[in-house]
């Protein structure tokens, strides 16, 4: 009674957290994100950078939750590394704010596999799934912003490269593609044209542009952008060379996907259909599995080499698959 009791509190805790943390986005999506994470590299503080919003929608507890966290773990190296995830993923909130709400995944898990439940095999896999789920849907969405923004940047490449040659600046360029471009290219360039405006140079601006995107193609642009301002040269024409290459690559790369489409959802599927299928027998009648740990001379050997077999299977098909281009 006292377990149920406190599951309950705790729960109601982790909805408050979650509803909390959804409500903010809409008030988060104009706060100071741009000025927060410039004031990294320059002098300019976030507070006269960005104007101040209306709070309308937030209590002063929520904020004082949240102003405590980010201060608690402003100083650890794994906040930053977070906070590089938030900026690639496109997640305008802080450090804090995600830490509440993973947390209340974590709670939510719990609550679900002892209080709904009740067994020790439902508590630990919602307890991972609520533990692993937000990082992977950082991993995801970042993953698809890069593959968006690869898509777009041959494009992007190709209209610098006519804006150059009608006689207009590498700035100005910039400008127009924040303007014509559809996101994430266009946030992004936007984005570089307010760094230097608050006093940053076009390297530094551009180098912070490759933080926030890891992308080798845009790698290959800013590094030719950076030496034609250096040494002098023809851009225009690098960069159609540039924008040429890329769009080879991404050719190329779709080609080597569809070959291996089959072959790695074939890998996904025998590798996470035999752990879903006996989670779901688990959960229907758990007797019926039960010979695995039951049964210690047998079931206990079986179910370990069925595991390592299972493991090695996902590695050599993706490992098979997997082909650089």
């Amino acid at each position: 009674m006292v377990i149920n009791l406190l599951a309950g509190v705790v729960t109601a805790a982790a909805v408050f957290c979650l509803v909390y943390v959804l409500s903010m986005r809409t008030v988060g999506a104009g706060r100071g994100n741009i000025a927060g994470r410039l004031s990294k590299y320059s002098e300019v503080k976030a507070a006269a950078a960005e104007p101040k919003k209306s709070r309308r929608g937030r209590t002063k507890a929520t904020d004082l939750i949240v102003a405590t966290v980010d201060r608690a773990v402003s100083n650890r190296s794994f906040a930053e590394n977070l906070r590089a995830a938030l900026t690639r993923a496109d997640l305008r909130i802080t450090v804090g704010e995600f830490l509440i709400l993973w947390g209340a995944a974590i709670v939510l898990g719990l609550f679900l596999g002892q209080v709904v439940f009740g067994t020790i095999v439902h508590t630990i896999v919602f307890t991972v799934a609520g533990i692993v789920l937000p990082r992977f849907y950082l991993r995801f969405r970042a993953g698809q912003r890069l593959k968006n923004f690869n898509q777009q940047l041959p494009d992007t490449i190709v209209m610098l490269a006519n804006s150059l040659r009608s006689g207009y600046s590498m700035l100005q360029s910039m400008e127009m593609v924040s303007r014509e471009m559809n996101p994430p290219i266009a946030t992004e360039f936007h984005r570089v044209i307010r760094e230097v405006g608050i006093g940053l140079s076009p390297e530094e601006a551009l180098n912070n542009l490759l933080r926030r995107i890891n992308s080798v193609d845009l790698e290959i642009m800013v590094m030719a952008i950076n030496v034609q301002r250096e040494i002098g040269g023809n851009l225009s024409i690098i960069l159609d060379t540039i924008a040429h290459t890329i769009r080879e690559r991404i050719r190329i790369k779709g080609e080597i996907k569809t070959l291996t489409a089959q072959a790695t959802y074939s890998g996904y599927v025998i590798s996470f259909l035999p752990i879903v299928l006996a989670f779901v027998l688990y959960t229907i009648d758990h007797k019926y599995i039960s010979f695995f740990w039951d049964d210690h001379s047998c079931g206990l050997p079986l179910m370990g080499c069925t595991l390592f077999f299972i493991v090695v299977g996902f590695f050599v098909m993706r490992k098979i698959t997997k082909i650089e281009v």
